[in-house]
């Protein structure tokens, strides 16, 4: 199993094992909605994201209870989750980085980087753009 982006010592532990609530971040890009999750009071700003958690858990909560999972196939932003992995788990958070992308199939896709790393590579994806 993997846990915090690496290979867990313990292999028969379940990365959701003790969780109370999952999060799932499909293409986590460099993990904001992650960051949105828990750490709501950095985004004052946020519109979208962190209203709706707070709607769902409340504005006070334990983060202790909750379990994010950042899928993202970009190698470019690996560094970043896992220094995130870290921080969180000496907080107690559990926060699981996965290089991979998430699909309805099985198989095998080839992704481009598009020239725009001043925006954290948003447009990074399965079409090249010239």
């Amino acid at each position: 199993t993997f846990e915090g982006g690496r290979l867990s010592k313990e292999p028969n532990k379940k990365l959701a094992d003790g969780c109370h609530h999952v999060f799932l971040d499909l293409g986590a890009n460099i993990g904001i909605h992650s960051r949105f999750l828990f750490e709501p009071d950095k985004y004052p700003l946020s519109n979208g994201a962190v209203p709706a958690f707070q709607q769902e858990f409340g504005k006070t909560r334990d983060n202790r209870d909750f379990c994010a999972f950042a899928f993202e196939p970009n190698p470019s932003h690996q560094i970043r989750h896992e220094n995130l992995a870290k921080a969180y788990e000496e907080m107690g958070w559990r926060y699981n980085y996965i290089q991979a992308a998430v699909s309805e199939t099985s198989g095998f896709i080839t992704f481009y980087h598009n020239n725009d790393a001043d925006k954290n590579e948003w447009g990074f994806g399965d079409h090249a753009r010239h």
